[in-house]
């Protein structure tokens, strides 16, 4: 008879090995995502980085006395900072439980090995983005840069009040590259990296990517 435990075990030990050995571009393509706990229902999103902070575009800017709410948990803004590049940091008081989103680091270049064009990706990567319906669509990023990371299609109309969801990569945890901006893309955290450091005074956890 056959030891359905222990074989669940087989299993997923083989699904972590196919996950470190398989490329970024690969790890994308797998996952089909829930919306996180880490993305706010609520106008204007808002994406969990520290249990204390969320970032959004800061063209639709979140305000002091606004509320975000982080699977059941809500709390109300008491400060917002800009960081430039069209990126906004809102704190509150009371850490969050739920699991923050993860951020491209710094140096991503280092870790997804892609042929590029300075910023013009040869090979684009599956990205998803969040929408103000609470939906989350497919997304191609073509260019991660200081100026921002574009994408060249995304399923789903991008609506009026989508600014400031998430463009992110669903891999092993989700990996934040930037809030939507435009139809046509989102910021990069990544090229204000020590900016959102000195902004939330927190250790922001930088994506694992592997190599």
């Amino acid at each position: 008879m056959t030891d359905k435990p222990l074989l669940r075990k087989m299993i997923d030990a083989i699904h972590a090995l196919q996950d470190r050995t398989a490329t970024v571009h690969e790890r994308a393509e797998r996952r089909v995502p829930a919306w996180p706990d880490s993305i706010s229902r609520t106008p204007r999103h808002g994406t969990l980085v520290t249990p204390y902070h969320c970032v959004y575009a800061q063209h639709y800017p979140l305000s002091v006395g606004s509320v975000v709410r982080f699977g059941d948990e809500e709390r109300a803004i008491r400060k917002v900072t800009s960081i430039g590049g069209d990126i906004g940091v809102a704190e509150w008081k009371q850490a969050v439980s739920c699991q923050p989103m993860q951020v491209l680091p710094w140096d991503w270049t280092a870790h997804i090995p892609v042929k590029r064009n300075q910023e013009e990706l040869r090979k684009p990567i599956l990205a998803w983005r969040g929408s103000q319906t609470g939906d989350l669509y497919r997304s191609l990023v073509v260019r991660i840069g200081a100026g921002g990371t574009a994408i060249s299609e995304s399923a789903g109309v991008i609506l009026p009040g989508d600014s400031g969801s998430p463009l992110f990569l669903a891999l092993e945890n989700p990996v934040l590259l930037g809030c939507m901006a435009t139809g046509n893309g989102a910021s990069n955290l990544a090229a204000y990296w020590q900016e959102l450091v000195d902004a939330t005074n927190w250790m922001v956890q930088e994506a694992d990517l592997g190599h």
